[in-house]
């Protein structure tokens, strides 16, 4: 069964709103907040396989669900376990 997490991208714990997303422990995909300067901020979502995708989203879970959906197997980088 596949493992998603989602983990700090910088690990000095101020920026909690900045996630890297893994699945089974390998890096694929990124969201973090967006501040917009009109309406409510937005989750920029990162797809980190090939094909690389990205694109915004109303909330985490949105984005994570995005990510989930587009994550392919093959990888853009050499593999990072986290």
């Amino acid at each position: 069964m596949t493992r998603w997490t989602h983990v700090a991208t910088w690990p000095d714990g101020d920026r909690d709103t900045d996630r890297v997303v893994l699945r089974d422990g390998l890096v694929v995909g990124r969201v973090h907040v967006v501040l917009m300067p009109y309406g409510p901020d937005k989750w920029s979502w990162a797809v980190q396989t090939h094909p690389a995708s990205s694109g915004l989203a109303d909330t985490l879970d949105e984005g994570l669900g995005m990510i989930r959906k587009l994550a392919s197997d093959v990888l853009l980088t050499k593999p990072k376990r986290r």
